[in-house]
């Protein structure tokens, strides 16, 4: 895929420390444009009347990579024709920028990048020319919504499984789920950012503590099991347990800023901030074991595919998760247990013994065919080489 015009629509802060989005449109900008449309947090056009200043709408990153921030012409964006109004306008200042900027006609088909059915009345401003791609990364279904936005989140889906020409999963797990929707989806790579690790960084010691230690790196959000790591951590002071990432509080959640506060409060518990990506595999070098605490009564943690997983496994490290179902493919590698009694149990076996160097390799061999590289050249020859519009 060469030359083309790709618009990616962002549900997320761009800078999050899952950064599929990010990711996934630097590997495509190498040889195509891209536009990444940050619907985050869009401002209200009355926001810009009022300050007097002009809107700073895009942002360009390198010729072939461009941030689009929408403006909300229209308030009172919960609901839904006003976000069809809203979508239809902004899309009218994307064609316009690739008219002007990159000198293309719009009736030049357009490839849509979705990662999320929200954005399927975004698609309908768009011709049914232009080629629809559905990259289901995570299940969504499960992330805590209300009975009325489930029913209304599954409307969405099921459109979007029918409009697009392309639907890819990082999974079995998700295909097992999806493939009652719809027969032509397709298992490709998970993504993991392999350009972090291919430098000797990692190899410089700068211990974090005497003890063995137990590491975490990703958000911190409510996502975890906190009662589970309350309860590990308290009863083994013979391991320091050393977070790194992103707190993430986006609705100043009382109860998560409690959790938080509660975890950090034990003397072997240390948080060491949202370390810049460049030092990922420095921390994890000097982890002992590796954690994925995610509470697995959560459908959308069931069900998801941890990114973190691979950089874990690059490092060689030994992996302690809350059953995760598609991590269950890896039993050599990963531990899984739902209590503290049975982690604790994992942690003291892990601890006892050296990690096999045959077991490292295998890990790293994994690590490396779930690249970010690897994925989007798998959906690429998808494209080439599959009827993709047979459903």
């Amino acid at each position: 895929m060469k030359d083309e015009t790709i618009i990616i629509p962002v549900s997320q802060p761009w800078k999050w420390s899952v950064d599929f989005y990010e990711q996934t449109a630097r590997i495509l900008a190498k040889k195509n444009r891209v536009i990444c449309i940050t619907y985050d947090n869009p401002r209200l056009l009355i926001s810009y009347i009022k300050s007097r200043k002009l809107p700073h709408l895009f942002t360009i990153i390198h010729k072939r990579f461009v941030l689009f921030t929408p403006i909300d012409f229209i308030p009172l964006r919960r609901f839904p024709y006003v976000n069809r109004i809203n979508y239809f306008l902004n899309s009218i200042l994307v064609r316009i920028f690739i008219m002007i900027y990159w000198r293309k006609k719009i009736v030049d088909k357009l490839i849509l990048w979705v990662f999320d059915p929200q954005f399927y009345y975004f698609l309908s401003c768009f011709s049914y020319k232009h080629f629809v791609l559905y990259d289901i990364v995570d299940y969504l279904k499960g992330i805590g919504l209300s009975d009325e936005s489930k029913k209304n989140f599954v409307q969405l889906e099921e459109k979007l499984l029918l409009r697009a020409n392309l639907v890819t999963v990082n999974s079995k797990t998700l295909y097992q789920l999806y493939k009652i929707k719809r027969r032509n989806i397709y298992v490709v790579p998970q993504g993991f950012r392999l350009n972090l690790f291919h430098n000797d960084a990692y190899k410089k010691k700068s211990n974090f503590s005497k003890k063995p230690v137990i590491g975490y790196i990703g958000g911190l959000n409510n996502r975890l099991d906190y009662s589970l790591l309350f309860s590990l951590i308290q009863n083994n002071f013979a391991y320091q347990f050393i977070f790194a990432g992103q707190i993430q509080n986006r609705d100043a959640d009382a109860h998560l800023q409690k959790n938080i506060l509660h975890l950090f409060s034990y003397q072997n518990c240390t948080y060491v901030g949202n370390i810049p990506k460049t030092r990922i595999a420095a921390f994890l070098g000097q982890c002992g074991i590796c954690i994925i605490p995610y509470d697995h009564r959560k459908s959308f943690n069931k069900y998801c595919y941890p990114m973190k997983l691979f950089e874990y496994f690059y490092m060689g490290k030994p992996v302690i998760s809350t059953p995760i179902e598609e991590l269950k493919r890896f039993p050599k590698f990963v531990h899984m247990g739902s209590t503290a009694k049975e982690w604790e149990k994992y942690v003291h076996i892990l601890s006892s013994k050296k990690w096999p160097i045959a077991y490292r390799h295998e890990q790293r061999r994994i690590a490396i065919a779930n690249s970010w590289e690897r994925k989007i050249e798998k959906i690429i020859n998808i494209i080439k080489s599959v009827d993709v519009k047979t459903q």
